[in-house]
């Protein structure tokens, strides 16, 4: 029988905390980490900058700006929960960085990684009790067009994704400032774009985060 989060006492919340994180080890991550959701940084001007210049992915998808969350919404969410889960999946620099890289999407497998990542731990996170769980990862949505350079979201003209289950929105398109989330934990982040060396780029990754309870 399923205990739900509010009638187990600290021990077995942090015992199912760092299950998840080893969990998330075991998915493919290489790094994961309990977070306290004030380290979650929120900036409005990451929303911005979902707009100008505008990212391939606005107003492309449910799961984007302007439809997603806006940065003020999820302030208010940070402040219900108690715990998260930061995770990161590790790139090669050479898949991620230069105009190269960028042309071929050479970093796509990564992030579906990193998706099914957070999908599969948010539901085991649901399993053990934490229904309230809820994750975010990273990029946009491409669930209904994986293979298209044209993000074609079906939710657009119903008003209802098509993949509910698996659809979610990334951090930035809610105002999660992911460098400054992630240079506060103490991991290593750097800008990386068309224009980047993949030489001079010492590491890159994705990254999701769970919110547990």
């Amino acid at each position: 029988m399923v205990t739900l989060y509010f009638k187990k006492n600290e021990d077995d919340i942090l015992n199912d905390l760092k299950s998840l994180v080893d969990r998330s080890v075991e998915l493919g991550a290489d790094r994961a980490l309990i977070i306290t959701p004030d380290k979650v940084v929120v900036d409005d001007r990451v929303r911005a900058k979902c707009r100008y210049p505008p990212c391939p992915g606005y107003a492309t998808s449910l799961m984007c700006p302007p439809h997603s969350m806006d940065p003020e919404e999820t302030r208010k969410l940070t402040k219900l929960y108690k715990q998260a889960i930061l995770v990161r999946v590790d790139v090669d620099p050479k898949d991620a960085a230069g105009p190269k890289a960028r042309k071929r999407k050479a970093y796509h497998p990564y992030a579906t990684k990193l998706h099914n990542i957070i999908n599969q731990l948010e539901s085991e996170a649901f399993y053990k009790g934490y229904y309230l769980a809820l994750g975010f990862e990273n990029g946009g949505c491409r669930l209904c067009s994986p293979s298209s350079e044209k993000i074609k979201c079906e939710g657009l003209n119903t008003g209802m994704c098509t993949h509910p289950m698996d659809a979610r929105p990334s951090m930035e398109s809610v105002g999660i400032d992911v460098y400054a989330t992630v240079n506060g934990v103490g991991w290593d982040i750097y800008p990386i774009g068309r224009e980047s060396d993949p030489t001079q780029t010492p590491c890159a990754g994705f990254y999701g985060l769970l919110f547990v309870l």
